[in-house]
C-alpha cells in the first residue's frame, strides 16, 4: 500500500506503519547526511508512536483506550457518558 491510499482510511496505526516503511526505504537511498538526520528523527518518533499505539491495543485486548474505559465503567455498574441522561447531582 501507499501512504496516499491508507491515510484517508483514518487508521492511525496502519498509516504510521506505512510511514515507517516509506521512511526506511528513503533513508536507505538517501545520500545527504542532513536529510538522513532529519528523516532519522522522524523515523524514531514514528517508531515510538507505533509502540505506544500497539501497547494500548494489546493492553485493551485490541480495542481503544475508550473501549477499555467503557468496559471498566460497565463492570463498576456506572453508565457511560453517551447513555447517561444526567449526572447524579442533577437528580438530587
Amino acid at each position: 500500500m501507499s501512504l496516499t491510499s491508507i491515510a484517508p482510511e483514518g487508521k492511525e496505526l496502519e498509516t504510521l506503519k506505512e510511514l515507517r516503511d516509506d521512511l526506511a526505504a528513503r533513508m536507505d537511498l538517501c545520500s545527504s547526511d542532513q536529510n538522513y538526520s532529519t528523516m532519522a528523527r522522524v523515523f524514531a518518533d514514528t517508531l515510538a508512536r507505533i509502540s505506544a499505539l500497539e501497547g494500548v491495543a494489546s493492553a485493551t485486548g485490541g480495542g481503544t483506550a475508550l473501549d477499555e474505559l467503557a468496559k471498566r465503567r460497565a463492570a463498576a455498574g456506572r453508565p457511560n457518558a453517551a447513555n447517561a441522561i444526567g449526572s447524579a447531582r442533577s437528580t438530587r
